[in-house]
Formats: C-alpha cells, sequence, structure tokens
C-alpha cells in the first residue's frame, strides 16, 4: 500500500487572522469556534480511509461523487480527495455556516476542489443520487436529550439523542430511500425505516 497523504492543513482554525484563499474575507479563530475540531474519530476515520484506498481507487471513476455528511472541519473529504485525486467530484454537507465555511477553506489551503453545502444529512445530493458511490458520516453519537438534536451550531457535531443514535438513525432511512452506494470492505447493516 502507498504511503498516506499529510494529514491535511488545519491550523486556520486556531491561527492568526488572515485572508481565506481566493477570498477578501478575514478569518479568526472567532469564526470557527462553534466547528467541530478534527479529533481521535476524525483520525481514525482517516487511518480507515487509507486502509481501504487500494479497493476505493479502484472502484470510483469520472462521473462518480464522493460525498461527506456533517464534514466540520472539513479534513476527512479532504483527505479522501488526497488519496482519489481529481477524477472524483467531491461534496460536503453540514448544518453548521461555521463548518461550511472551514471546511471550504481546509480544502483551498490543501489544493483540492470540494463543494460543500450548507444543508441537513442528505438532501444537497438529490441532484448526484445513483453518483454517489462513497458517503462518509461520523454521526453524533453522544447521548442527549431529544432536544438537543437538530441545532445548526457546535452541538449539531456532537448531540446523538436518545441512545446516541436519533440523527444515525434518521440518516440511515434518508439514505436508503434515496441512494445506492458501492460498498467497499464495508459491513452492510439493514434497517427498518419509517416510510
Amino acid at each position: 500500500m502507498a504511503d498516506a497523504p499529510p494529514t491535511p492543513q488545519y491550523s486556520h482554525l486556531w491561527s492568526e487572522p488572515k485572508p481565506l484563499p481566493g477570498h477578501d474575507t478575514i478569518a479568526t479563530p472567532k469564526t470557527y469556534e462553534d466547528v467541530y475540531e478534527p479529533s481521535e474519530d476524525s483520525f481514525l476515520f482517516l487511518d480507515a480511509l487509507h486502509q481501504e484506498a487500494p479497493g476505493l481507487a479502484t472502484t470510483i471513476g469520472a462521473g462518480d461523487v464522493c460525498a461527506e455528511v456533517g464534514c466540520g472541519s472539513g479534513v476527512v473529504i479532504t483527505y479522501l480527495a488526497q488519496l482519489l485525486g481529481p477524477l472524483p467530484t467531491y461534496r460536503a454537507i453540514d448544518v453548521n455556516p461555521a463548518a461550511v465555511h472551514a471546511a471550504l477553506t481546509t480544502a483551498a489551503l490543501n489544493n483540492v476542489t470540494i463543494d460543500v453545502f450548507q444543508g441537513d444529512l442528505v438532501a444537497p445530493l438529490n441532484d448526484v443520487a445513483g453518483k454517489v458511490k462513497v458517503l462518509l458520516f461520523n454521526p453524533p453519537y453522544v447521548v442527549t436529550e431529544s432536544s438537543e438534536v437538530g441545532g445548526t451550531g457546535i452541538s449539531a457535531a456532537w448531540a446523538g439523542g436518545v441512545h446516541g443514535r436519533e440523527v444515525s438513525s434518521h440518516a440511515d432511512c434518508a439514505v436508503s430511500l434515496k441512494h445506492e452506494f458501492t460498498a467497499v470492505g464495508a459491513r452492510t447493516r439493514a434497517r427498518m425505516c419509517d416510510r
């Protein structure tokens, strides 16, 4: 297996104010205080992607879409783009407007192209249904009250609701109703969804 690309640069989340690449806007650490900073689970995700890269590289081609739901800082989808190169299209989605900004900046700082959308779960993928071959999602899993689920700030990154499964259960149903994906080295889960 080839050497892993470096972890994407994301120091803009806490560094000194500076212009964003390709923009006149000045971003400050305050801009990103409501963005989930890459942590242990993020880096485990990068390791898993590196292990899956050979299989993904033989499955993903031009016209295909790779997407991440709940992209936060954009580190995971940026890493996937570094692994697979520019042939597929990359999309990232987050409900948090600060995360959308952070993900765009992470992609730009790492010289990859990612279309980033503010939205809930897979709705911003409806126009590419049937083309999405890889869907990444590290869902919020912290057990919280149901009332904490559904925000657009930092809590959206961790509030999982009752049993920590409300967001992931909703996402499983949304995905199974609209999209088919190529599973490479993944376990398939079947789930009954309310339609």
